[in-house]
């Protein structure tokens, strides 16, 4: 269900502005988490890069896999 819930992170936050806002107030990686999991969307880090890696192999195009790189790069900015 973890997976799932960073397959589902990945493709929304781009577009979940209220979600991207509340991210943004984090400060660090585990306070990303944890309010994540407060939402009812948690996953590990370790799910994350799963559901990274499955993301890329759906993607159809090199714009829908930038976006997914994109998000991955910003999830990693997180210390």
């Amino acid at each position: 269900m973890s997976l799932h819930n960073a397959l589902l992170f990945i493709r929304n936050v781009s577009t979940n502005m209220p979600l991207r806002k509340a991210c943004y107030k984090c400060r660090t990686k585990s306070d990303l988490l944890e309010l994540l999991h407060n939402e009812g969307i948690g996953f590990t880090e370790n799910e994350f890069e799963e559901a990274v890696t499955m993301s890329l192999f759906k993607c159809q195009s090199y714009d829908e896999a930038d976006d997914v790189k994109q998000t991955e790069l910003w999830f990693h900015l997180f210390t």
